[in-house]
């Protein structure tokens, strides 16, 4: 029960207080004293910094940021600059794909290959229900400026848009289900920004993943279900309202009330 002390040494009176706890002699116990400065013993279930390190290798997680910042803009004009096969962005709003430097290089992208716009129906109860739980300061709570402003550049781009090849173009779908996070995918790399409570989206951390993994799957599959959404919905989803569908000159002119 007690390695290494013997029954007289347990009985011996200490005269040092409770604060000091003596252990038994080399000599007497005929045991070799362990120094109080051995190396700790690794924790049960603890991953080392190595393994950790290779799994996330293995993820192909390319870059990783805290926040929406100048980094992962340029990363994302980096990207676009150079996509080759498609386009693909799925969120709330999206309305930085709006702005006046950030548009015209989508259209130009979208002559030659396929750019599609997943974004929010701003009418609908789950886009009011989010922003109950976003900070004052968002920008696009109100639904009347989001088309405005948002919707109603990106559509009339749709339209200017003369495409080069079979499959390029410009699409904006609508969908009225909740989102966790926003999506970039464009090419082979998959760029995923987390939405939060009580933040804004911009203040999500977004990771960028590569082709060729588990989590690369996922996130794809997130993409394909809202196309099938959108091209040929089908059951349990029809049934629990789920909609992902074109937006039309109609959806722009129509000034619906909130629900």
């Amino acid at each position: 029960m007690f390695p290494g002390w013997t029954v007289d040494q347990l009985f011996q009176a200490n005269d040092d207080g409770i604060e000091f706890v003596p252990e038994p002699s080399k000599a007497q116990s005929g045991t070799s004293i362990q120094s109080r400065s051995a190396a700790p013993q690794p924790v049960p279930g603890r991953r080392s910094d190595s393994l950790a390190v290779d799994q996330l290798k293995e993820a192909r997680i390319t870059d990783l940021w805290p926040r929406t910042n100048p980094a992962v803009l340029d990363d994302l004009l980096t990207r676009v600059n150079n996509a080759r096969e498609e386009i693909t962005v799925y969120g709330l709003t999206r309305n930085f794909y709006a702005k006046d430097d950030m548009l015209p290089l989508f259209e130009a992208k979208a002559v030659e290959i396929p750019v599609t716009f997943y974004v929010m129906d701003p009418y609908c109860e789950s886009r009011q229900d989010r922003y109950r739980i976003e900070p004052v300061e968002a920008a696009m709570e109100d639904p009347a400026r989001y088309v405005r402003e948002i919707l109603r550049p990106l559509f009339d781009a749709s339209q200017r848009i003369v495409p080069v090849m079979p499959n390029a173009g410009m699409r904006i779908f609508t969908f009225n289900f909740p989102c966790s996070f926003a999506m970039e995918k464009i090419d082979r790399t998959c760029r995923v920004m987390l939405y939060g409570h009580g933040r804004r989206g911009t203040e999500g951390p977004m990771l960028v993943f590569e082709e060729g993994t588990p989590y690369w799957t996922y996130f794809a599959d997130q993409l394909q279900w809202l196309e099938r959404l959108a091209t040929n919905p089908r059951e349990p989803w029809v049934s629990k309202g789920l909609v992902v569908r074109a937006l039309s000159e109609a959806d722009l002119l129509n000034n619906r009330e909130r629900p």
